[in-house]
């Protein structure tokens, strides 16, 4: 594993957390969302920030990290061919498109995101690329898993990062941070 290449993807994917958090910080601050914590109106649900989510903070900065590594070894290795290429342009805008659909769907529960029903934050509009390019790079990283061109300590790392972000992700499904809109009644 390349040094460099590692500290690159940290400050890199650091920088990428950090703009999601200040942009939703901003979208407070011009009241664009609600306050953290605050009730959403008509329901008992608490609305959530990126700092609530465990997919984002643990899943995202601590795990996706190694998974950019992975994809950014690979590129540097020229390991990446163009159909794989074509894969993860296809992979990273369907997944952005997807993510943004379902968010927008009435009964979605809002959240920094997405603050109102069918309205996405500018918050938002900063993790849907991030979203998307991650799921492109997971799609890449699995490939050249299957087919041999990623072992040893990327292969670990990357494997690695995969669990932290599953993890923090069931946490989040555990704690109902995506949980659709419960009113009550």
């Amino acid at each position: 594993m390349n040094l460099a290449v590692f500290l690159i993807v940290v400050l890199l994917n650091t920088v990428l957390c950090l703009t999601q958090y200040l942009v939703e910080q901003a979208d407070h601050k011009n009241n664009r969302i609600a306050p953290r914590h605050s009730i959403i109106p008509k329901t008992k649900q608490k609305f959530l920030y990126w700092e609530d989510y465990y997919a984002q903070t643990y899943g995202d900065f601590l795990g996706l990290v190694w998974i950019m590594n992975g994809f950014a070894h690979l590129v540097v290795q020229g390991q990446i061919t163009t159909a794989q290429w074509i894969v993860f342009g296809v992979v990273s805008f369907l997944a952005a498109l997807i993510f943004l659909l379902v968010n927008l769907k009435p009964g979605h529960k809002p959240d920094w995101g997405w603050p109102s029903e069918g309205y996405i934050s500018r918050g938002g509009l900063s993790h849907l690329p991030y979203f998307g390019i991650n799921a492109g790079m997971v799609t890449v990283c699995v490939i050249n898993m299957i087919n041999g061109k990623m072992t040893g300590y990327l292969l670990w790392t990357t494997l690695l990062g995969g669990a932290i972000w599953t993890i923090a992700t069931i946490y989040d499904w555990r704690a109902g941070h995506f949980d659709g809109v419960k009113i009550k009644k």
